[in-house]
C-alpha cells in the first residue's frame, strides 16, 4: 500500500483530533465574543483547506483500490473498506459540519444570532462522529499496510 495515503491520512485524522480535543474546548473557554473573534478565522481557513485534504486522501484511496488489484483479498478488503468510509466522512461532512461550518465563518462576533452556542455545539456533536469514522478508516488502512509487509 501506498505510505504516502497513510502519512496522509494520519495527519488529516491527527487534525481533525486536534481539533476537536484540544482547540474547540479551549475556545469554550473564553468569553463569548472572543470566542467568536477566535474562531471565525479558524473555520474560514479550515473551510477552504480541509476539502482539498479530504479530496486528496479519497482520491488516493480509490487509486489504491485500482492498483491493489494483484494483492491479497484481505488487503485489499481492508482498503476498500478505509475508502467506503472516507468517502462516507465526506458525505457525512457536506450534509453536517460544512454546513454549520459555513455559517459559524460568516458570524457577526459583535452581533451573532442567539443560537450560535448552539450551532458551535452541534457542530462538535457531527464533528465526534466524523472523526470516529476517520479513526475506523485510518485503523483500516494501518491495518492493511502491516499485513502487507508480512
Amino acid at each position: 500500500m501506498n505510505t504516502f495515503l497513510l502519512m496522509l491520512t494520519g495527519t488529516l485524522v491527527g487534525s481533525e483530533i486536534c481539533i476537536t480535543l484540544f482547540v474547540h474546548p479551549t475556545l469554550y473557554k473564553l468569553p463569548d465574543e472572543c470566542h467568536l473573534r477566535a474562531v471565525k478565522p479558524i473555520a474560514s481557513l479550515l473551510g477552504r483547506v480541509m476539502p482539498f485534504w479530504y479530496f486528496a486522501v479519497f482520491a488516493l484511496g480509490i487509486a489504491e483500490c485500482y492498483f491493489s488489484r494483484g494483492t491479497g483479498a484481505t488487503i485489499r478488503y481492508l482498503l476498500y473498506a478505509f475508502t467506503g468510509l472516507v468517502g462516507l466522512s465526506v458525505v457525512f461532512s457536506l450534509l453536517g459540519p460544512v454546513p454549520i461550518n459555513n455559517r459559524i465563518s460568516n458570524l457577526d462576533p459583535s452581533n451573532p444570532p442567539e443560537n450560535w452556542r448552539e450551532l458551535r455545539q452541534r457542530w462538535d456533536r457531527l464533528n465526534l462522529i466524523r472523526v470516529a469514522i476517520l479513526l475506523i478508516a485510518l485503523f483500516l488502512l494501518a491495518s492493511g499496510e502491516v499485513i502487507g509487509h508480512r
